[in-house]
């Protein structure tokens, strides 16, 4: 019987985009509905048509609570979604101060207190849906928290750690995620991103919880417990069935962390996929596997194994990783793939604590000699709760926590123990190595794959798409690096600021590529003849579809460097430029002159908007001492060398276009959100006919 609830799960909008779906906050709804408490999960659907980013998604989830006014709010957290997950539990504190907010992750594990110290009432450690049951049981009946195991909660001024809950024997009383809460036409879509390397239809499932290793830099054991517990066969073949028929997925990845470690229960995995008829991949330990397991994967179906490999060292993987595995180990387990033409992905690391850069070499070593299909190189980053923390002792502050990740952290001053102080270069350098051992012969592998799959599926339509899809990505990418090529003493000659290319238009893509091999020994676009397009300049990762983008922040734009003031377009060739918070991060000297050139690749009609930050207001907010809204206006950074930042009113702007040859200058509100909320202004002005 379904108890009256109002109850909402919030996947961060950080993970919006990824293929793979967050199981943990699917199975706490699953199990909260099991005992009569309905909750909904919001994730991407929530924005339907709208244009994503960060903003845009909090706003949504703003207004969602609003409109629905929960009990109670429960949200998931990594740590690089800690500031995230604060800034959002805050909003809606603001937002509905009555309801009650539950932060549940291996974040909300490792440091509850982060949390509790901000709008956050509840914090759930370990494994949650018992926990989360209980936890909201004591809300609605007003019952004593200090009762609920597996909580840290605030009492007045007081942090409270409860008694920790052991997990959950029967992992067959837990029921299937909750997948028709989630966007799962997304999640099963084809993509290369679930099993990494190729193109399915792929679901997701965890057949086993716990680990009995206890690897220095993994949290798997603390959250989980070091016992393995098992799903019954007959509870995974139903769920795996219900994905296959009603989800259309057509290849299945095993979420669990040691899923070879029991050969009964593998056994038992592979029987269920060879009567279901579905391709499969799973993690497994190097130690695990021999040519009898792996051929017994192959032929049910096993398409793909991702292995640790983590170093190349044996002192590493013995003293610092305590991997409890030699290289030996590894090139055997590797051998026995190869033997029975399974794919493999190894997982390596470097920047271990002592690691010296000759051991690094080793791994490098290493990952080309076993030769695996792909590669996940990551720098070795300690998180909290973990023996690799202990051994770091990084000087890393709470409010920093957010910024670690496992590839080019801006924290890696304070963590890395290693020999080598450049590890960002190091790692890349041997990536590109990496992926360039045997280049050809893997992309020949891989392209035999791809035909095997389209010819074996019932989606072929949707496969041609996505394929299509990919031909345009790679093609992308040439012209890219093409661009780069030619660009490269192109760049950066009257501004300091750089800005980058994001184009959305592929045949604005044609065009370059033609224009890349002119004769012409100025860069331009176009092959002679006029091509109208509309341009869209921009310093954030908002991108108009039909538009040319160009922007200054790197994060969702590709390496190409462009010259803002000298844009690389012949005469009368653009239709119309929209420019939003850009001329204010140029220097004065060089507004009119890129003005001049905007105005130069207008064609005669065409328009130039422009919204930019009101000189006035910004002096009033500056004599007030409004820093946080000058922060929020300018960013951190905003008087640093590089960030020339300056406000401009109407009086000045007018002048400047009228000078440069703009007629019709119209003074409108502002229409860009961050234009709105930032006291901006709007100037819409055309070329002469």
């Amino acid at each position: 019987m379904n108890k009256r609830s109002k109850i909402i799960l919030i996947i961060p909008p950080s993970r919006w985009k990824d293929h793979r779906y967050s199981l943990g906050i699917m199975y706490i709804a699953s199990y909260l509905q099991l005992h009569g408490y309905s909750s909904s999960i919001i994730d991407d659907a929530l924005m339907q048509q709208s244009t994503y980013n960060q903003e845009n998604a909090l706003r949504s989830i703003a207004i969602k609570v609003e409109q629905d006014q929960p009990d109670i709010v429960g949200i998931t957290c990594l740590v690089n979604e800690i500031e995230e997950t604060i800034r959002l539990s805050n909003a809606i504190k603001q937002i509905s101060p009555r309801t009650k907010i539950i932060v549940g992750g291996t974040q909300a594990f490792n440091t509850p207190e982060i949390f509790l110290r901000n709008d956050i009432d509840y914090v759930v450690r370990g494994e949650g849906e018992a926990t989360t049951l209980e936890l909201i049981q004591s809300i609605y009946e007003d019952n004593d928290v200090g009762a609920v195991k597996g909580i840290a909660w605030r009492n007045t001024d007081t942090i409270v750690y409860n008694d920790p809950r052991p997990p959950i024997e029967d992992l067959d009383s837990i029921p299937y995620p909750s997948y028709h809460l989630v966007n799962m036409k997304k999640h099963t879509s084809i993509h290369t991103w679930v099993i990494r390397g190729l193109p399915f239809k792929t679901g997701m499932v965890m057949t086993s919880r716990g680990c009995p290793y206890s690897c220095s830099f993994c949290q798997c054991n603390a959250i989980f417990g070091s016992k393995i517990r098992f799903r019954s066969a007959e509870n995974i073949y139903a769920e795996i069935k219900l994905l296959r028929d009603q989800y259309h997925a057509e290849a299945i990845w095993f979420v669990d962390d040691t899923l070879a470690v029991n050969k009964r229960h593998l056994s038992e995995i592979c029987a269920i996929m060879k009567e279901l008829q579905i391709w499969w991949s799973c993690q497994a330990r190097i130690d695990t596997v021999d040519d009898k397991t792996v051929s017994m994967m192959r032929k049910s179906g096993c398409i793909q194994i991702d292995f640790g490999v983590e170093s190349g060292s044996n002192r590493i993987l013995r003293e610092i990783i305590n991997k409890r595995i030699t290289v030996d180990q590894t090139k055997r387990a590797f051998a026995a793939c190869r033997n029975q033409k399974m794919r493999t992905l190894a997982n390596l690391m470097i920047g271990f604590p002592t690691e010296t850069k000759k051991e690094m070499y080793s791994t490098l070593k290493l990952g080309k000699e076993i030769n695996a299909n792909s590669y996940v190189l990551s720098i070795a980053t300690p998180l909290p709760n973990t023996k690799l923390w202990d051994m770091v002792n990084p000087d890393i502050t709470d409010d920093e926590l957010y910024k670690l990740n496992f590839f080019d952290s801006e924290l890696l001053d304070k963590f890395n123990k290693s020999e080598v102080s450049d590890l960002v270069a190091l790692r890349e350098k041997f990536l590109k190595e990496l992926n360039s051992n045997q280049f050809f012969r893997k992309k020949l592998s891989t392209l035999k794959w791809y035909i095997r799959i389209f010819f074996s599926t019932r989606w072929r339509k949707q496969y041609l798409s996505y394929f299509i899809y990919l031909l345009k990505y790679y093609f992308k990418t040439m012209v890219t690096y093409l661009d780069d090529q030619h660009n490269t003493n192109f760049v950066n000659r009257f501004s300091k600021l750089k800005y980058y290319w994001y184009d959305s238009s592929f045949l604005n893509l044609i065009r370059r590529i033609v224009s890349i091999f002119s004769v012409r020994t100025k860069y331009k676009f176009g092959t002679g003849k006029n091509v109208h397009v509309k341009l869209h300049l921009g310093c954030g990762d908002q991108h108009f579809d039909g538009y040319v983008n160009i922007d200054w922040r790197k994060t969702s734009a590709t390496d190409l460097v462009l010259d803002i003031t000298r844009l690389p377009y012949p005469d009368n060739s653009i239709e119309q430029i929209e420019s939003y918070h850009v001329i204010e991060h140029l220097p004065r000297h060089n507004v009119e002159r890129a003005l001049g050139d905007w105005y130069r690749v207008l064609h005669p009609g065409g328009k130039l908007i422009l919204e930019y930050p009101d000189l006035d207001e910004l002096a009033k907010l500056y004599l007030a001492g409004d820093e946080k809204q000058l922060d929020g206006i300018f960013g951190l950074q905003r008087f640093e060398g590089d960030y020339h930042l300056f406000g401009y009113n109407r009086t000045r702007l007018s002048r400047i276009l009228k000078s440069v040859g703009f007629t019709n200058i119209e003074n409108k509100p502002p229409q860009d959100y961050h234009s709105i909320d930032w006291s901006c202004l709007r100037v819409e002005c055309t070329k002469n006919e």
